[in-house]
């Protein structure tokens, strides 16, 4: 499955309207299906990102949805136990 430059560029900017509080249902409409759904926090990679995943452990995340784009970059949000964003982070290698 190809993700042409433009899809990435669209999704970006949507990406970047997400807020913490934002509900779960209104992330998937905004931003489409997710890759992954995780209990754990993932990027592309930990190292040069672990901030990210010390705010990751820090956040009331208790699931995680996961957008690949193109070959190294994730985009994890994370939700509470109400189904609200707690935690937006991005990366990769």
């Amino acid at each position: 499955w190809l993700i042409t430059s433009s899809e990435n560029q669209e999704f970006h900017e949507r990406y970047k309207e997400v807020v913490l509080g934002m509900s779960e249902s209104l992330v998937v409409s905004l931003l489409g299906a997710p890759n992954k759904r995780s209990s754990e926090f993932y990027l592309g990679q930990r190292e040069g990102f672990e901030g990210a995943y010390k705010r990751a452990a820090e956040s009331e995340a208790t699931h995680y949805l996961i957008w690949n784009r193109k070959a190294d970059l994730v985009y994890a949000i994370g939700f509470n136990e109400a189904g609200n964003v707690s935690i937006v982070e991005s990366g990769g290698t």
